[in-house]
């Protein structure tokens, strides 16, 4: 760290850190024979449409452990400058590509409506839902109560 490298050793330009692979792949097992107790039909030259992500490091999925406490750190954290980079979120974008692109993409964009209640019901029926929603659930816990004694009396009656 203490000496700077020189750009001169930096020269093969840009290298990827994925690739992104889709369509048909052919089979490992195209043009090999096949077993005799094997069913043929089992076996496929081609795959269908399929997509892969090739990563070149693993460690972008490889969370740092933390040398005080033991416990493993944010994915992407760097313990020596403190940033978190954004390993996490292209994690999760990827499983949610390779899963399904349209789906999940509509879902995320999915707009929630709050639709205001009726106000001239509100003020007609409030009464009613306060001391429905007040005694129904004692009711039903005096019920249950009750009738488990009941089943107990019986049950251990004897």
């Amino acid at each position: 760290m203490r000496n700077q490298p020189s750009p001169e050793s930096f020269n093969q330009g840009r290298i990827p850190l994925s690739y992104l692979l889709e369509g048909e792949f052919t089979s490992l097992y195209k043009n090999r024979i096949v077993p005799k107790d094997a069913d043929q039909k089992t076996f496929v030259d081609k795959s269908t449409p399929t997509k892969i992500i090739v990563v070149a490091d693993g460690d972008l999925a490889r969370n740092e452990i933390n040398s005080k406490t033991g416990q493993p750190q944010q994915l992407g954290n760097d313990p020596i400058t403190g940033y978190t980079f954004a390993n996490e979120d292209l994690l999760m974008n990827m499983v949610a590509y390779l899963i399904d692109e349209e789906g999940l993409i509509k879902i995320r964009n999915k707009e929630l409506m709050i639709r205001p209640l009726d106000k001239s019901k509100i003020k007609d029926q409030r009464l009613f839902w306060q001391t429905a929603n007040l005694t129904v659930p004692i009711v039903l816990i005096l019920v249950f109560g009750i009738a488990r004694s009941y089943w107990r009396k019986k049950k251990y009656g004897n």
